[in-house]
């Protein structure tokens, strides 16, 4: 891969704090209702959907699905795509005679 351990952004949006929050605070407090941004990631191979508190400065992980979320990189499919050449139980005898050997045991009209 060209970056084996960057950090990919899916996705980052910002958590609006609940509507009852937003009311009870005015212009002028010395609080700001809590800000809050999701962001989903992937680091070396893995997935992690993070939540990150702003005013206080911390991230923490947040629940995320295993299997298909996110969409894999073009590094990460390509070398999905030649995970199978590299494997030298996926490669064939090489050479003519062995090709034609393993059809004529394949053939269904003998």
């Amino acid at each position: 891969p060209l970056f084996a351990s960057a950090l990919v952004v899916h996705a980052l949006a910002l958590d609006e704090p609940d509507k009852p929050a937003v009311w009870r605070w005015w212009k002028g407090a010395h609080t700001l209702p809590p800000r809050r941004t999701i962001g989903v990631v992937r680091f070396r191979g893995e997935s992690y959907m993070l939540v990150v508190d702003l005013a206080a400065g911390k991230v923490a992980p947040l629940p995320a699905p295993v299997s298909g979320y996110p969409m894999m990189t073009m590094d990460e499919q390509a070398a999905l795509c030649a995970a199978p050449f590299n494997d030298p139980t996926f490669k064939p005898p090489s050479g003519a005679a062995a090709c034609m050997e393993k059809h004529r045991k394949h053939d269904i009209f003998e």
